[in-house]
Order: structure tokens, then sequence, then C-alpha cells
């Protein structure tokens, strides 16, 4: 939820410069390169996270279970995402093109009373073992996409852009227990899996695109299946 007020407000606070008429040199101006191809990495919150929490939620409760949190774990439950973009520059202001993408969310979740009670699972004490749980998302989206650039520089552009789509989402969660300590198979207890299609978007209210004429680095705040903060490299032909 703070997310989307945070985006709504960077969205009335660009909206103003979105609806300027460029200055006349800028105005229709035609483009020396006519195509775009990108390449992005996302992070953060992503529309398909409520899915992942109403789908480890029973277990949770269930076998009381909690995120691990590893050591060095920056990332934690959040979606990681690869996207892959090309757009046909119509003038100076409007691209229309096609985005497709992968992302990922996995976490490892134990019991951690358990733990506190009878220590870490060793091959030598399994007498009771604690069941494990294990959550992975996967998303494969195609969208396609407007995108106006509302501000020109020399070396920097400032761009805002909407995509509208299908995504392919696999969810699968998993609870085990280690009947023999970590040296065998575990034995699995319950079982989700899931594979459906839904309708996707991605939202840009913000995009930022430095460097020369052919190769550009840009990054992005948005809200979608992308995630919420982008960044990558553009090459022009």
């Amino acid at each position: 939820m703070k997310i989307r007020l945070i985006l709504a407000i960077a969205a009335l606070v660009t909206l103003p410069q979105l609806m300027k008429a460029q200055p006349d040199g800028q105005r229709g101006k035609d483009v020396r390169f006519h195509h775009e191809l990108n390449v992005s990495f996302g992070l953060g919150p992503n529309m398909t996270d409520r899915v992942f929490d109403n789908l480890k939620a029973p277990y949770l409760d269930k076998y009381h279970l909690e995120y691990e949190g590893e050591c060095f774990d920056v990332i934690g439950e959040s979606f990681l995402t690869l996207s892959l973009q090309y757009h046909y520059r119509l003038n100076n202001r409007w691209a229309v093109g096609i985005m497709a993408g992968w992302g990922r969310a996995t976490g490892g979740y134990e019991n951690s009373s358990y733990q506190e009670t009878n220590g870490p699972l060793t091959e030598e004490s399994s007498d009771s073992p604690a069941p494990w749980g294990d959550a992975k998302v996967g998303i494969f989206y195609v969208m396609p996409s407007v995108k106006l650039t509302w501000k020109h520089f020399p070396h920097c552009q400032f761009y805002s852009q909407v995509a509208a789509g299908m995504m392919r989402r696999h969810s699968k969660f998993s609870v085990a227990v280690y009947d023999s300590g970590y040296a065998e198979e575990p034995r699995m207890l319950e079982e989700t899996d899931k594979l459906v299609w839904r309708p996707s978007y991605q939202l840009t209210a913000f995009g930022i695109n430095v460097g020369g004429e052919r190769l550009n680095f840009f990054s992005e705040l948005g809200y979608g299946c992308a995630g919420v903060f982008n960044m990558g490299f553009r090459i022009s032909l």
C-alpha cells in the first residue's frame, strides 16, 4: 500500500511535465535512430507479492514456520526480474514496443521454536525432526508498451511508460522433514503446485536515460510485474 501511495504521488508530480508541450526545437522532431533494445534488472515489491503471501500463509501457521533469514541475505523474499524490451521510436516523444521478462522469488522457512528447544537438527539429533518449508514463485510476462519521453537534454532524457499484457505464474510451496538427518532425502509432508495465466502490467512513473546516441544507461521507478526499481542499458539502432 505504501509503495502504491508513493507511486501515485510521483505520478501526480510528473503529470504536469507530461502535459507540457516540448520546445519548438523538439516538437515532432525526427529521430536519427528508430529502434531501441533494452535489457534491465528489477528488484522490490511486485504485483504478485499477495499471491506469494497467500501461498505460504496456511503452512506458516500450521507448522509454526518462520523465515530463515540467512547471513548476507539482503534480498530476502523480494522478486528479482530480468526484462527485455524492444521499442520503435515514432518521433522524439513517442515510442511503441513490447517487453518480455522473467521473475523469481524464493523463501526458506524453519520451525524456530523447535530449533530453540532442541538445537540445530543433525544426524545425531533427529528423533523429533522439525519441519522445513520452501517457497518458489516464478513468472514470465509479455506486454505491449507505450513510452512517452517528456523532457530532453543533450545526454539525458526523462520518460514514463505503460505496459499491459499477460503473465504465466508458477507457484510452489513444500513442507518436508529429515527423518534421518541431513544425510538422507527429506520426507514430503505437504506440497502445493499451481500454474496459471493472469493479466499483468508495469507502470513506470519516472525513468531517466543517460548516455550517448547509441548506448545509454537507465533507471526506473514504477510498479508491476517487473518490480519497483529497474536499471539497465539501452542500445539504439
